[in-house]
């Protein structure tokens, strides 16, 4: 629903033909000398040092390392030519010192802004993901406030009411059941409900962005065409966001015979695809930009409430850890290259005699992450607690002390715990690039030790 910013950064081609691409500017110059003057291949008598010339491209293209490369392959040439009698002319220690030095320093020019440009890419994708949650937000609250102005006498359950219950039945049985096989009439069941669809299918979508047949639930029975092979809902695929029967004759799309009228991307912040609900029937007076636009409001928080109940599925599966040390190591990475701050906060939540307390305190927690957020649970080695963790990109630890605030708050006012007094505690951890992954994990395991043991 945000503007997206086109990536144009500049992707490198593979390692060959960077290789094939410094030999052939390397050689170059001494080719062509060889052809035009014999006896000087090097342009060494020439006023303009021309074997600069491809050693300074090479930098200025693909960096140090191989602009180095070349300067030294040049350098060796020379050298070999002058041992050999080749040319009339003697290439001098300068000359080739000078040659090195000018590779070296524009390939290091080149690798600086090569890392500026990727940690510039890295805080624009995260601001971004930022930016949609709050975008999305927004719609909601507004279209929440438009309906409550027109029902508050005959309704007050708004919409936004309506989602947060929703998320609240969805997510237990995410973790014993497929999530959408289980919960597909459920959501497809909210859409219609909200937007007066009367015919519709919801299709999974897997990984690869194919969509899964049969449908998995349905309202009026399911299309007889072949859906994966509908223009509007390729279109609808391809650009991640809703296509409507207007959109879809405005882009001269081919339609002859389709019945469909909108196809609704169930997309989250992160741009990831779980399903699409293909509609075929809408009273024709609901049939209007506010409907469409609510369906597409409708469809991005769905994808949201399915991505918040898959992280909290896989947060207490078995290769959770796994999981959460790769996404370490990226960020250990972003702060020794591109200097980017990230946070691991740990919340140790004791367990105490009542039943799945603990587990109640963490998903209400996990509740509460930024669509940036990457959590991850551990337990004890004696099983009397467990701790939350969770790395928080772009964060600095003057973070650390509000969000300390704020779940204490949310812990009172909906769970009414007082966190010291149940034995919550909070600590945190800039991560610094230098200490391994591996070692993080160790260290909030050994934490759990020293507070509870």
């Amino acid at each position: 629903m945000a503007t997206r910013i086109e990536d144009t950064q500049y992707q490198p081609p593979a390692l060959w033909i960077r290789v094939l691409e410094t030999l052939l500017l390397t050689l170059a110059v001494p080719a062509l000398g060889w052809f035009m003057k014999p006896d000087d291949p090097f342009f060494l008598d020439e006023p303009f040092a021309w074997l600069i010339a491809g050693p300074l491209l090479v930098g200025l293209r693909y960096g140090f390392a191989l602009a180095f490369s070349s300067a030294l392959l040049l350098a060796l040439l020379a050298l070999s030519a002058d041992n050999m009698g080749i040319g009339g002319l003697t290439i001098s220690l300068q000359y080739i010192v000078g040659l090195i030095l000018l590779a070296m320093v524009t390939g290091e020019f080149t690798d600086v802004w090569h890392r500026r440009l990727k940690q510039v890419e890295v805080i624009n994708h995260q601001q971004s993901t930022r930016l949609n949650e709050f975008v999305r937000n927004y719609h909601l609250l507004r279209t929440s406030h438009d309906q409550l102005a027109e029902r508050i006498a005959a309704n007050p359950y708004n919409l936004r009411d309506a989602l947060l219950h929703l998320n609240q039945r969805f997510n237990p049985a995410a973790e014993e059941h497929s999530m959408l096989a289980f919960s597909g009439d459920e959501l497809l069941s909210f859409l219609a409900w909200h937007t007066k669809i009367q015919q519709a299918a919801l299709y999974s979508v897997d990984e690869t962005g194919r969509i899964v047949t049969p449908a998995i639930a349905n309202i009026g029975g399911e299309p007889a065409f072949d859906v994966t092979n509908h223009p509007m809902v390729r279109e609808c695929l391809n650009k991640r966001c809703m296509i409507s029967l207007k959109e879809a004759l405005i882009e001269e799309l081919e339609l002859s015979g389709s019945d469909v009228l909108a196809a609704v991307p169930l997309i989250d912040v992160n741009e990831r695809v779980w399903a699409i609900a293909v509609v075929t029937d809408v009273p024709f007076i609901m049939f209007h930009h506010n409907m469409l636009d609510l369906l597409a409001i409708l469809g991005a928080n769905l994808g949201d409430l399915i991505r918040e109940a898959k992280n909290k599925a896989s947060v207490w599966a078995s290769d959770s850890d796994a999981a959460f040390i790769e996404r370490i190591k990226t960020w250990s990475l972003y702060k020794r290259r591109y200097k980017l701050e990230s946070l691991l906060m740990r919340v140790h939540v004791p367990n105490t005699g009542e039943a799945d307390m603990s587990r109640s305190i963490i998903d209400l927690l996990l509740g509460q992450l930024r669509g940036l957020d990457y959590p991850a649970v551990f337990d004890s080695d004696n099983g009397y607690h467990k701790t939350l963790a969770i790395l928080m990109p772009l964060t600095g630890s003057a973070a650390a002390g509000p969000y300390e605030n704020r779940i204490s708050q949310m812990l009172r006012e909906q769970l009414g715990i007082e966190p010291a007094d149940y034995g919550i505690t909070f600590q945190h951890k800039l991560i610094d690039g230098k200490l391994d992954a591996k070692a993080l994990i160790d260290e909030i395991r050994d934490e759990n030790a020293a507070l509870y043991n």
